[in-house]
């Protein structure tokens, strides 16, 4: 019986490995420093309805209008919570306010907590449905605290850390 097959080439790997060692160091150019890079994807993350959306026409619009996307009276603080982030102008000293970490429920047990001891203590803001306490929390943040830490790992870890192989 005659063998029917034909034979198979094997594809060349399209993949082309390039050692670090011939990387070459770029400066980079910022939009708005240090979360958007002139010529770089950027990636806007975060869960649904959180406002992505919003927030790049914003950013477009102001653009178009030749203005700068945070005003330097806006830029890191909101009369709501305050700072909530300061940072040197060299990056090497990052001071984060509050909790991004925190999951859903931590908040509401430390609140509830302080609340039985008779401690005065304010409604946290937006943060439950509709300002009432014995309703589920929201979790609105997880997208921005993991995007916080993961631009904080990308630029001051992996692009500006000098490293030798």
């Amino acid at each position: 019986m005659e063998d029917n097959y034909r034979e198979v080439k094997k594809a060349e790997p399209c993949l082309k490995l390039i050692h670090m060692d011939q990387v070459e160091v770029e400066e980079i150019e910022w939009l708005f420093y240090p979360f958007i890079p002139y010529g770089k994807v950027t990636i806007i993350q975060g869960d649904p309805g959180e406002g992505k959306t919003t927030v790049v026409l914003q950013i477009i619009a102001k653009l178009t209008k030749g203005e700068a996307i945070l005003s330097e009276t806006s830029e890191g603080k909101s009369e709501e919570a305050g700072v909530f982030l300061c940072l040197s102008n060299e990056g090497k000293q990052i001071f984060v306010m509050g909790h991004p970490e925190y999951d859903r429920i931590t908040l509401d047990k430390e609140y509830h907590r302080d609340l039985e001891k008779g401690l005065p203590i304010d409604l946290p803001y937006n943060y439950y449905p509709n300002d009432d306490a014995t309703k589920r929390p929201l979790l609105q943040w997880r997208a921005n605290s993991n995007n916080l830490f993961s631009n904080w790992l990308n630029y001051y870890v992996y692009q500006v850390t000098p490293y030798e192989l």
